[in-house]
């Protein structure tokens, strides 16, 4: 099918040129058994600059490869909004906005100042004896085994259970609000995705009603129902808007990056080999490997009609963030599709602007943790000879499965 023919299948706005249609090859339902961010650079290599992808998700929107461009975006409140980055509140017929993700200023800098006690980088230190325990625990349980799955046997439970912990939920639950979550943001079936979020917010809702009069506790959802700015609490919607948002985050993008990570350390023993030899290396390992392997693709709306490189970009359309594409850009990095420790480079992986991810701290303390617990505790490991690794390419990539194995 050419450009003409794709546009007009698709429903492309009539203001966006024929010959600027292009197919993302990234995106929610498609996988691959390559390496993930081979898409990416193949995206960085054969695609121009700027293109109107029909398959973005929420309806289609504009893709800008370079960095520069998608920071333009992200750095532009006044003309790009964060609303319905997902649909999620709008399936289920109701009007909240994720919190603070899918918020706008002056709401988001309110939001952000009420929540920024619970996430500062003092508070997450504070939780750094916890975190090597619970990944020294895990890891030590696998040593004599001399293999494991690691998604299920690792990069899944192990943030998960701090998050659950964090939040005051019941860990003994783990594995439901995994597949909850996973069904949410990797389900080919709408109607399983919308059960889903149907079910979490349902669970949400019960918890905000049976806590609301329990005295203040020392968890995420405990803080969130006392905490105040200027004499204003969260409403109803605001704390389910808030605590699904940090479901999102809490059960899925750690583990995500958790596996990556680990699948280039498997992959790449003289990288294990260094930091086994130099683990005072790992802090800026850790950001270059974010770096090399950002995992999450986001939307921006246009708010009133503007131009971003020469493209008129109409009031409605929708924009996207990968910070996939933003931190493997060839005209920004050398050699993008390398890791190399000590690479004094920008990283966009946690977002950037004023919605750089309020987890931040808590989550470099999760892959320090991890990575220093495999390297410490078990022998070089790696990738069972004739393994294929298929990886999902949607909204948040990842490897459906690692299975890594280690002389006993």
């Amino acid at each position: 099918m050419d450009a003409e023919e794709l546009a007009k299948s698709a429903q492309i706005p009539a203001h966006v040129p024929p010959e600027m249609v292009r197919n993302l090859t990234m995106g929610r339902g498609l996988t691959t058994t390559r390496p993930p961010h081979a898409v990416v650079d193949d995206i960085h290599r054969d695609f121009p600059p700027v293109f109107y992808a029909p398959n973005l998700m929420n309806g289609g929107g504009w893709v800008f490869r370079r960095t520069e461009d998608q920071v333009a975006v992200i750095h532009d409140p006044e003309h790009f909004s964060n609303k319905q980055i997902q649909p999620y509140a709008e399936m289920i017929g109701a009007s909240w906005s994720m919190i603070p993700v899918e918020q706008d200023p002056p709401d988001h800098g309110v939001y952000r100042r009420m929540l920024m006690p619970f996430f500062v980088p003092k508070t997450a230190a504070d939780m750094d004896d916890k975190i090597n325990d619970y990944a020294r625990t895990r890891v030590e349980a696998l040593k004599d085994k001399g293999r494991c799955e690691f998604m299920e046997d690792f990069a899944f439970p192990f943030p998960s259970t701090i998050f659950l912990e964090m939040m005051g939920m019941p860990v003994d639950r783990l594995h439901y609000f995994i597949e909850l979550y996973d069904t949410i943001t990797r389900a080919a079936d709408m109607d399983d995705v919308l059960d889903a979020v149907r079910e979490v917010v349902a669970y949400f809702e019960k918890e905000i009603e049976i806590r609301r009069n329990d005295p203040p506790a020392e968890n995420m959802m405990s803080f969130a129902l006392n905490a105040s700015v200027d004499g204003r609490m969260f409403s109803h919607d605001e704390l389910v808007a808030l605590f699904f948002n940090l479901g999102l985050a809490g059960l899925d993008t750690v583990s995500a990056h958790l596996g990556l990570i680990f699948r280039h350390l498997a992959e790449h023993p003289e990288h294990q080999a260094d930091l086994r030899e130099n683990p005072e290396k790992i802090e800026d390992a850790i950001t270059e490997l974010m770096r090399a392997y950002g995992a999450v693709t986001i939307t921006r709306t246009c708010l009133k009609d503007t131009e971003v490189a020469g493209i008129k970009i109409k009031e409605g359309d929708k924009v996207c963030y990968s910070t996939a594409l933003a931190a493997r850009d060839p005209e920004v990095y050398d050699q993008p599709d390398k890791v190399i420790f000590g690479r004094d480079a920008k990283l966009y992986s946690f977002g950037t602007g004023i919605h750089v991810c309020i987890g931040m701290h808590i989550a470099r303390r999760e892959l320090r943790a991890a990575i220093k617990a495999f390297l410490e505790i078990l022998p070089p490991f790696r990738i069972p000879d004739g393994t294929v690794i298929e990886s999902d390419l949607g909204t948040v990539f990842m490897p459906f499965s690692l299975p890594l194995e280690w002389d006993v």
